[in-house]
C-alpha cells in the first residue's frame, strides 16, 4: 500500500544509500488549478460553504472529545 502511494507521488522508498532527485511535487500553478473548482463553488454558495465548514468543525471537535 505504501509503495503504491509513493509510486503515485513519484517517489521511491530509498534504502538510505542514495537520495532521490529533489523536485517539487506540485507547483503553485498546479495547486491553483486543483482548488479553482472549490473556490468557484464557495463563491456561488457562500452560506452553504460556511454552514458546511461549521458542521465539519463541530463533528471534528465531537470526535476529538469522544476519544
Amino acid at each position: 500500500m505504501i509503495d503504491e502511494a509513493l509510486e503515485f507521488l513519484g517517489k521511491s522508498r530509498g534504502n538510505g544509500r542514495h537520495r532521490p532527485a529533489s523536485r517539487p511535487l506540485m507547483t503553485a500553478g498546479d495547486f491553483h488549478e486543483m482548488t479553482k473548482p472549490t473556490e468557484e463553488l464557495i463563491r456561488q454558495h457562500p452560506a452553504a460553504a460556511l454552514a458546511t465548514a461549521f458542521l465539519v468543525g463541530v463533528i471534528v471537535a465531537w470526535w476529538i472529545k469522544r476519544k
